[in-house]
């Protein structure tokens, strides 16, 4: 009797709003029926909604929108383990749910399935999600409207971990359902296509468990005969011919993953998929376009792609990193345009010089506005990759004035990336790139306190800085 009591309560304050009231009557509760002698499965769905309420509530105050998974590097730390506490907890409990009403109530029992597989997907517990995602689809029935959703959500969850095969199988499987007028693949179809092309780029075909333990100590091993010696040199040889074979096989899938990967992105943003040009998948597939013609060298191209991408979505917490890679492709276009043969008639060479200074006038605006902007956030609500891209803008854009040929300005920005940055190691970069600017103006005095400056900086510098990005 008290047990229910309790629980009536933990019920009323879950749906008052009440989420940290409602988990306490739902630990209480749990505590008189264990006292009684078990635990119904309605204490367990209690403390799974009193649970994720409490983590919703935390991700709603931080400010924390988007996506199935929260960013957690944009919160303090304590707070994101907190919300990832009650997550985890929330799953779990949800998951006993599941077990102990079995086929009782079929319905209840899958709803507390994907459930599960939502709060550990959210929290950041690969193994719960696919454990749980991966059960929800063993019993989810051929029409159940959240079967394609699993397959997708499953999906994404090995492509966090870095199991791209699998993730890519999830995806295919997806896509190859989409005109199925008896399923449900269409948006989750669609959905699909821009994270299959991300682990067809990315799937080098080696997994985790190919790489070596480094800490594996090697086994003692008697003293070989020279036979025994001569028969290891030529199974050593054998291995390593093997080894090159596998290389460039593994290079040639590469190839054929980026060529399938440019298929597939190039069908959706010319309207295969018949997604409108404001739909998120459309803008993923331009951003991921652009991001693979970086790769390959393909400036012209990324730019084009990535320059769409951020016109489409100037707001969103991607645009900064879109930003900084349309810099990066006009900076890099500028190096190879300075990559100039001699021979090249004067007319060439005067057309590829104002070409350059073109890209590195572009570059450097782009490099400025992304500092600008991330510099306009807390800093404790940048993400890592943020605070790298911030870093990285503000030198890159010193480096194109540099390349530009401006050094009295170069190395008035160096000396302000230096003051920014003063104990990074980036800024010893920054002081030598002002010690060659100072010299090129023939100002050698300014130029030898600069260097000193330098010396003295490096010798502050622990070696373990150079470990850093």
């Amino acid at each position: 009797l008290i047990g229910e009591r309790l629980l009536d309560r933990s019920q009323d304050k879950h749906l008052q709003g009440s989420p940290s009231e409602a988990l306490a009557y739902a630990l209480a509760a749990q505590d008189a029926y264990r006292a009684a002698g078990s635990v119904p499965a309605a204490v367990y769905l209690a403390l799974a909604l009193a649970n994720r309420g409490s983590a919703e509530r935390i991700i709603k105050e931080a400010g924390l929108t988007g996506g199935f998974r929260p960013d957690w590097s944009a919160i303090s730390p304590v707070t994101a383990t907190e919300a990832k506490g009650f997550l985890i907890d929330a799953g779990e409990n949800y998951r006993q749910h599941s077990r102990l009403i079995t086929s009782a109530d079929y319905d209840a029992m899958m709803e507390s399935l994907w459930n599960a597989g939502e709060s550990f997907d959210r929290a950041g517990d690969a193994e719960g999600a696919i454990e749980s995602f991966s059960t929800f689809l063993q019993g989810a029935r051929a029409a159940c409207p959240k079967r394609s959703e699993g397959v997708f959500r499953l999906g994404q969850v090995y492509e966090s971990q870095g199991t791209y095969s699998i993730a890519a199988g999830l995806y295919e499987q997806l896509i190859a359902q989409r005109d199925n007028p008896q399923g449900f693949a269409g948006v989750w179809a669609d959905r699909a296509i821009v994270p299959l092309a991300r682990c067809l780029i990315n799937d080098t075909g080696a997994g985790p468990e190919s790489a070596a333990n480094p800490e594996a100590k090697p086994e003692a091993k008697p003293e070989a005969t020279p036979e025994a010696k001569l028969g290891e040199v030529a199974l050593g040889a054998k291995e390593g011919q093997a080894g090159v074979e596998a290389g460039v096989e593994a290079g040639k899938r590469g190839a054929r993953n980026q060529e399938r990967a440019i298929e597939l992105l190039t069908t959706v943003i010319d309207g295969g998929r018949l997604l409108e040009p404001e739909a998120e998948e459309y803008v993923q597939a331009l951003a991921e376009l652009g991001e693979l013609h970086y790769r390959r060298g393909e400036y012209a191209q990324a730019i084009a792609r990535l320059r769409d991408a951020a016109r489409r979505d100037p707001d969103s917490a991607r645009a900064a990193t879109l930003r900084y890679k349309m810099a990066d492709a006009h900076r890099l276009s500028a190096v190879t345009l300075g990559e100039e043969a001699n021979d090249e008639p004067l007319v060439d060479r005067r057309a590829r010089a104002a070409e350059r200074l073109e890209h590195l006038r572009e570059a450097e605006q782009l490099y400025r506005t992304v500092a600008i902007d991330l510099g306009r956030k807390p800093s404790g609500r940048l993400s890592k990759m943020e605070q790298l891209i911030r870093r990285n803008a503000v030198f890159y854009a010193a480096d194109c004035v540099y390349m530009a040929g401006n050094f009295a300005e170069a190395a008035r920005q160096y000396l302000a990336a230096r003051d920014q940055y003063p104990t990074d190691p980036a800024s010893m970069m920054g002081l030598v790139q002002t010690v060659s600017s100072l010299v090129k103006l023939h100002r050698w005095d300014a130029a030898q306190a600069v260097h000193e400056r330098a010396k003295a900086l490096l010798a502050s510098m622990p070696d373990s800085v150079w470990n850093e990005p």
